[in-house]
């Protein structure tokens, strides 16, 4: 069976209909504990809506609206059953339907992960490397340590002013060794960190409820897989999960300006063949109330004989799919673009239908994709301003079934979807950001964020090495990390934490090391050292000048007390620490 195509790349038949229904008339993996999201109509017109299951009866059930839409919600008392028929009378049309009525089937879920939970090692396929990786030693803030970076610039190059942003996530997860998030200075001072038990993935930024935010997935060891968002003094103010007892994927998380949020999930099912294949699950969620706005569902409309993943025989699920981004529709827009590692394909999915509109590599390209541009495992495929598209090509380093093999690239690239006509503006390899004219061959994960002036910021998959490339290929710097990251972004980052800075202080002789940090502020530039015998009088001593996440600070001085004040550029005080006592 082929892929589930639209008729038409500009009009589908079903675009008149005015309900879309999830899930859908013809749906075949329904979750069990699914809802029903209706979007387009108002509550009252489907008082009259009835639910059957064909092993488990007549669902009852509440009906509720849906804040960010039109629309409503039915969440039935009980589950479905699994592998059973649900048949739905709404007494309005449903994009799909014949008539009134429409059915779906219910998946099997099968229990246990979609995949061996271990993460990728770190490829280190460069050689001669000059740059001293920095190991942190911290007083004043507890837990791991940082992981060890190191940051090579060019002077030639002028530097980026903002801060990067990374979820370094080590292999071995010992308590030393813990997954973190990070943010970096543009000089590859490290400004936050935060490190926890469980899993850590994908920092990025983005906008809630008009405000500035963090957002990163979490596996805690406690409550469900959730994406988090942070407000600018790091608290949480809200955080998302899939509906319809769908579990969060470390993957994939885009905010929407009206409040949504565009999320994946993988869901490990059986077949009616007895085969356990690993669906990927689209979503679009209201983050207030975590109602269901969109649904889409690899297994109804990606055959998994596009899959250039063999079938494992360890008793996983075949995660033959393997989504890795999604690109939320532009404004005015209706095309979801969702790109898949496991078939070596970017999907155009159209947000109305939810039918694939076209498909961009693989084994079922429509654009005709010239061999040597042919990607291989690719991740973080993105939409630019103008229509581009960007894609990086990890290259199918680690994957086989015939998908070409060759060293990691930046692909940029035009696409005109109702000729079905490819055009490749920028081809971007890693030969000049690695160590060795070899360039690098990362097995998994990357990124490329492409700049308004050019510039590409690539992060160069699990090979742990970062890199900026300017529009004419020269690379401005190059950063090592001990731990490869998901993904690498840039961002205007303000972070503010609340209370205040911490201190620590120890005398050696007539000397008095002080450090100093402010975990996570990014507006301080230098440190005031005040000094004294008692709490209320306490005198300027000395500053030095921002150096890391902690600074330290050597001053000579007989005081018994000490305290710091955070320093802006202005000379404005952003915070003082509450006096320590020196240490001997």
């Amino acid at each position: 069976m082929g892929p589930i195509l639209a008729t038409s790349p500009l009009v589908h038949p079903d675009a008149l209909a005015a309900v879309s229904a999830y899930p859908g008339a013809g749906w075949r993996h329904a979750s069990p504990g699914t809802e029903l999201t209706f979007v387009g109509v108002r509550q009252e017109r489907l008082r009259a809506l009835t639910v059957v299951g064909s092993e488990s009866g007549r669902h009852g059930g509440s009906l509720r609206p849906l804040r960010a839409v039109a629309g409503a919600v039915f969440t039935p008392r009980t589950p479905f059953l699994p592998d059973e028929r649900v048949t739905v009378e709404v007494p309005v049309r449903v994009r799909g339907a014949q008539g009134r009525r429409y059915t779906f089937r219910v998946a099997r879920p099968v229990s246990g992960n979609w995949k061996s939970p271990n993460a990728p090692e770190l490829v280190v396929q460069s050689s001669g490397n000059r740059c001293k990786m920095r190991y942190h030693r911290l007083r004043t803030i507890d837990g791991p340590a940082p992981v060890r970076s190191c940051m090579r610039r060019l002077p030639a190059f002028k530097t980026r002013k903002r801060e990067l942003l990374l979820a370094p996530r080590p292999r071995n997860q010992a308590q030393r060794r813990a997954p973190s998030l990070m943010i970096l200075s543009n000089t590859g001072k490290v400004l936050w960190y935060q490190a926890r038990r469980g899993v850590m993935h994908d920092l990025n930024a983005g906008r809630y409820r008009g405000e500035p935010v963090l957002t990163y997935y979490l596996r805690a060891q406690h409550g469900p897989d959730r994406h988090e968002i942070l407000d600018r003094h790091y608290e949480r103010v809200a955080r998302v999960v899939p509906g319809n007892g769908f579990q969060a994927n470390a993957h994939e998380l885009q905010l929407t300006h009206r409040g949504t949020a565009y999320i994946g999930s993988y869901a490990p099912v059986r077949l009616p063949s007895g085969l356990k294949v690993t669906d990927y699950v689209v979503q679009e969620v209201d983050i207030p109330t975590g109602d269901v706005l969109f649904e889409w569902h690899a297994l109804d409309h990606v055959p998994i004989e596009a899959s250039y993943a063999s079938r494992p025989d360890d008793g996983w699920a075949w995660d033959y799919f393997h989504g890795n981004s999604i690109e939320p529709p532009g404004r005015g827009g209706q095309t979801i673009i969702v790109s898949a590692r496991k078939t070596s394909a970017v999907y155009g999915i159209d947000r109305v239908t939810g039918d694939v509109r076209w498909i961009l590599g693989g084994k079922d390209d429509q654009f005709a994709l010239p061999s040597e541009f042919t990607f291989c495992a690719q991740h973080d495929v993105r939409r630019l301003p103008g229509g581009d598209i960007s894609i990086f090509d990890n290259g199918g380093t680690a994957l086989g079934g015939g998908c070409p093999r060759h060293r990691a690239r930046v692909l940029r690239m035009a696409l005109d979807t109702d000729r079905r006509h490819v055009r490749v503006r920028r081809c971007l390899w890693s030969t000049r950001s690695a160590d060795s004219h070899g360039g690098l061959w990362p097995a998994a994960v990357g990124s490329a964020r492409w700049q308004r002036d050019g510039d590409v910021l690539v992060n160069w998959g699990n090979t742990g090495r970062i890199t900026e490339v300017s529009r004419h290929g020269r690379v401005r710097f190059k950063l090592q990390l001990a731990h490869w990251t998901y993904r690498a972004v840039y961002s205007d980052w303000h972070g503010s934490p609340r209370g205040r800075p911490a201190i620590h202080a120890r005398r050696s002789g007539e000397r008095i090391e002080v450090w100093a940090s402010w975990n996570g502020h990014t507006a301080i530039r230098r440190w005031r050292v005040l000094a004294g015998t008692t709490r209320d009088d306490l005198s300027p001593l000395t500053t030095a000048g921002f150096r890391d996440l902690e600074t330290r600070i050597v001053a000579r001085s007989s005081a018994s007390l000490i305290a710091v004040q955070a320093i802006d550029r202005h000379g404005r005080v952003l915070g003082t620490s509450l006096p320590a006592t020196v240490r001997r």
